[in-house]
């Protein structure tokens, strides 16, 4: 495609020199072909035919115009397609070779695709969105006759389920890109930050994606009886998000919410500091 625009261009080009040059031509001879028999603005005093003459070397020369503003059109679109197998560096965003090391414009090294990647994190607030809509997803699924289920074991509980990506945008309110891309940082940022909570993703298509959230039991306290998965939930979520009031957690999860934080706090996994619920490890 760049080349064919750059052949065009420089048609239209050529075509405008030849345009105007017959229009400056046509206006200097007199006759009845593109090469007239005689010269001069006025011959023999003939004013009507010196103004036919004009005007046809005007109707030339403003073909001529034309043609050049669609071939100066053309290169600037020309300009602006990738040729070949290229890149836009990160820094300047220039379009450079796919295989650069280093942008020849703005001279900075340019890092590998994985390591790029990476660096393309996410703010904390689309990952806390995020997150909190895995949460929802995961009680929404808990209730549901369908459910997966979860497995639980003396370490850790494992909450496998299946949502859409559909449900997690309505309820993160992140993009069909920026969810992609979070889902990934947010996976590798629970587990960097070692908090306890971790999240696998193990596959997906187009419409859905197949997980598993995995929160970690205390190890230093003995709870009594045995927690619904609600509540081990509703403890991955004050893990990850530190200090919460009542009013936060009912806005995050809704009244059974506060149901949950009573069965943790009745087992001694959550405390509560100046009006504020933490969970303890």
């Amino acid at each position: 495609m760049k080349y064919a625009l750059g052949f065009f261009s420089a048609v239209c080009f050529i075509g405008s020199i030849i345009f105007i040059g017959v229009g400056l031509h046509t206006m200097y001879t007199y006759g009845l072909g593109i090469l007239g028999d005689y010269r001069g603005h006025i011959v023999k005093g003939d004013a009507f035919n010196f103004i036919i003459i004009a005007n046809r070397g005007i109707g030339w020369i403003n073909i001529g115009i034309i043609s050049s503003i669609i071939g100066s059109t053309l290169a600037i679109l020309a300009k602006g397609l990738p040729e070949g197998d290229t890149k836009r560096c990160p820094f300047c965003a220039e379009i450079i070779k796919a295989e650069a090391r280093v942008c020849r414009y703005c001279g900075r090294e340019l890092p590998e695709e994985a390591a790029l990647e990476e660096a393309t994190e996410a703010s904390e607030e689309e990952r806390r969105k995020l997150f909190l809509a895995h949460v929802k997803s995961v009680i929404a699924d808990l209730r549901s006759s369908i459910s997966p289920g979860f497995d639980e074991d003396e370490r850790s509980i494992r909450f496998r389920y299946v949502v859409s990506h559909r449900r997690l945008r309505q309820l993160s309110g992140l993009t069909p890109e920026a969810l992609k891309r979070v889902n990934k940082n947010l996976a590798a940022w629970l587990t960097s930050s070692n908090v306890g909570v971790k999240l696998e993703m193990r596959g997906e298509n187009k419409f859905v994606g197949n997980f598993v959230l995995i929160v970690d039991k205390p190890t230093t306290i003995r709870f009594h009886g045995k927690l619904p998965p609600e509540a081990w939930v509703t403890y991955g979520y004050l893990r990850v998000n530190g200090e919460q009031s009542a009013s936060q957690l009912k806005e995050a999860l809704g009244e059974r919410g506060m149901e949950w934080l009573a069965k943790l706090e009745a087992n001694g996994l959550v405390e509560k500091v100046d009006d504020k619920f933490r969970a303890k490890t």
